[in-house]
């Protein structure tokens, strides 16, 4: 088969160091003495306990237990930030706000401050280092450095590959941040080649894998997002429920096509629906289209074959939960 004309991107951004910015991400930034409490009380993770420079992965719920937004928290010394890849920094802080009452919290959304690129390669450890910039060593650490002058924060996140990275910045230092990036030799890719790996790799993004219908163990991140320890926060008593019964209804996977495929594609076993795809790409290492789909409990195995609007297709498993 020919090469497609973004396999050059992937490959840099799986085997060396390529860079993609990440358009319309949302920024919240907490401040105040109650914040850890209250981010405690409304989030599916622990979060008390987490030093600065330490962060996690996370759902926010509503009392129902459905999924408010998915995210990352960082952890500073005097704030807090919540990153998500949807445009929804008014509703997401109009979330948070509705639960402070008497708490020192304040909540301002920073997004369009905010410029964020993702960092992908197994070099991109060495860039870093060659950088002057400390290599954050387990998922979501982060470290405030500079990158030739301009600030930058650096957070460790495997969401295309084994090695990856965000890089925030604030929107006044974007073009220096991107201009040194290149000169130092990460190469600039595309978003398909991105959204190649992103898939592959099995990482969802709010609002376009998640859904406010979805319930956090649907996703598949409960090992990474979800403390089954911790106290009491908003949507508890479901999200425990489904735990104690064992299994969700359906879960995202990943699903190989024959053809090209679409979002929002209908997946279908003996002429029932019984999934729909969320995003699609086109697989490198498989040669073939693919997409992150939610697919019934039943028909979700690895190997399991479906049909579709478009064809047959094949459950498959994500990258990111092979053995390495």
């Amino acid at each position: 088969m020919n090469r497609i004309w973004w396999q050059g991107d992937y490959e840099t951004i799986q085997d060396e160091v390529g860079t993609v910015e990440l358009p319309a991400w949302t920024r919240v930034e907490l401040r105040g003495a109650d914040r850890i409490r209250l981010l405690d009380a409304l989030g599916t993770n622990r979060v008390n306990g987490l030093a600065p420079g330490q962060g996690c992965e996370t759902f926010f719920t509503d009392v129902k237990g459905h999924i408010v937004a998915h995210g990352l928290l960082l952890i500073a010394e005097d704030s807090t930030t919540f990153l998500t890849a949807a445009p929804r920094g008014d509703s997401i802080v109009a979330h948070f706000n509705r639960y402070i009452v008497r708490e020192d919290v304040e909540v301002a959304d920073r997004s369009i401050q905010t410029a964020v690129w993702y960092l992908g390669g197994r070099q991109a450890d060495v860039f870093l280092e060659d950088a002057g910039i400390p290599v954050p060593a387990l998922p979501c650490e982060h470290v405030a450095s500079t990158l030739d002058g301009a600030p930058l924060t650096v957070c460790r996140v495997e969401m295309a590959g084994p090695v990856g990275f965000l890089l925030i910045a604030s929107r006044a230092y974007a073009r220096a941040v991107a201009q040194s990036l290149g000169k130092r030799g990460a190469r600039a890719c595309t978003r398909e080649a991105f959204e190649s790996a992103r898939i592959e790799w099995g990482w969802p993004l709010d609002r376009i894998d998640i859904s406010a219908d979805n319930f956090p163990q649907e996703v598949g991140r409960d090992d990474e997002a979800i403390s089954f320890t911790k106290g009491c926060y908003l949507g508890q008593e479901t999200v425990a429920r489904i735990s104690s019964r064992g299994h969700v209804n359906k879960r995202l996977t990943v699903v190989r096509f024959p053809t090209a495929v679409t979002a929002d594609a209908t997946l279908y076993a003996d002429k029932e629906p019984i999934g729909k795809t969320t995003s699609a790409g086109y697989s490198v290492k498989s040669r073939c289209p693919i997409a992150l789909a939610y697919v019934r409990r039943e028909w979700a195995e690895p190997g399991t074959v479906v049909e579709s609007t478009i064809g047959p297709a094949e459950v498959t498993s994500a990258q990111n939960s092979l053995p390495r």
